[in-house]
């Protein structure tokens, strides 16, 4: 099960660093970089950490009974293994039990020495929380590297857009799409995935577009007197009263971030990337060199 809290927290660590590094990054070809293979989808693997019971962290990252036998790191309906050759599985964090450290989670302790045979509900603290597909979602999500949009507009002058003329919007290809990138220890992988799911463009002269999609690329031999069908923005007013003579247009796309694996799933807070670009917009006169 995942613990919302500690995963929010992650959430809002991973915004920060991409608000940060989409400043800097100029390269959209570049979606993906999980610290392993900069590719649409790449596996992170990670060490076992404490396990219930403390201690026992596998060796070369690989998960071993009492009697040092090689076993699953996790077994789906079990959970994950910890020192004590017994599988954990989540089961809620609701009404610990009086004095119980915390903040903690209830599991399922499954193990041949439990009731029957069968498993026992224990009670851990997040400190000894075993791996677990919540867990692993997190790391997956940190390892998303996610690109900064890449803005075209048309149609345009060689210097400048046109007041009253439809500028239409829209990304370049590369940097729209889903993003995975996995965690994984020995008996279970988590993948994310970020999902761009609209863009919001604010176009500098005090109007905001919402599109649910990249937008429709403008193409030389189009009427360029037509709108776009699917985003764009008119400007009415000429940039020229701004400072440098230029408005400031900024493309911000909203990725859905999803989680798969181990026979669970859930979602997290979206994040955001953003770039900006100036665009100067003239009167035609001004362009052509005329007087009002």
């Amino acid at each position: 099960m995942l613990r919302t809290g500690r995963l929010i927290a992650v959430v809002g660590a991973v915004a920060v660093a991409i608000g940060v590094g989409t400043v800097a990054q100029a390269d959209p070809m570049q979606p993906v970089d999980c610290g392993v293979n900069p590719a649409p989808g790449c596996t992170v693997e990670v060490e076992n950490p404490g396990q219930p019971g403390g201690g026992g962290n596998p060796a070369g990252n690989q998960c071993r009974n009492p009697a040092g036998v090689v076993v699953p790191c996790y077994i789906e309906g079990k959970g994950s293994l910890g020192p004590d050759g017994c599988y954990y599985e989540a089961f809620g964090s609701e009404s610990p039990p009086p004095g119980a450290p915390l903040p903690g989670s209830w599991y399922l302790r499954n193990c041949a020495g439990g009731p029957a045979g069968g498993p026992e509900l224990v009670w851990l603290p997040d400190s000894q929380a075993p791996i677990s597909p919540g867990l692993l979602a997190m790391r997956a999500v940190s390892q998303l590297r996610l690109p900064a949009p890449w803005i075209q507009t048309s149609p345009a002058s060689p210097t400048a857009q046109l007041v009253f003329l439809p500028t239409w919007l829209w990304l370049d290809a590369a940097s729209w799409g889903p993003r995975t990138a996995t965690a994984s220890v020995p008996g279970l992988s988590v993948t994310a995935t970020a999902t761009p799911v609209r863009v919001t463009w604010s176009t500098g002269d005090g109007a905001t577009r919402v599109c649910a999609g990249p937008g429709t690329p403008w193409r030389p031999g189009m009427n360029p007197h037509a709108a776009s069908p699917t985003c764009g923005h008119t400007y009415r007013s000429a940039s020229t009263a701004k400072p440098g003579g230029v408005f400031t247009l900024r493309a911000t796309v909203t990725w859905q971030i999803t989680w798969a694996g181990g026979g669970s799933s859930g979602t997290v807070p979206p994040l955001a990337t953003s770039r900006a670009v100036t665009l100067r917009v003239v009167e035609a006169q001004a362009l052509n060199g005329g007087a009002s």
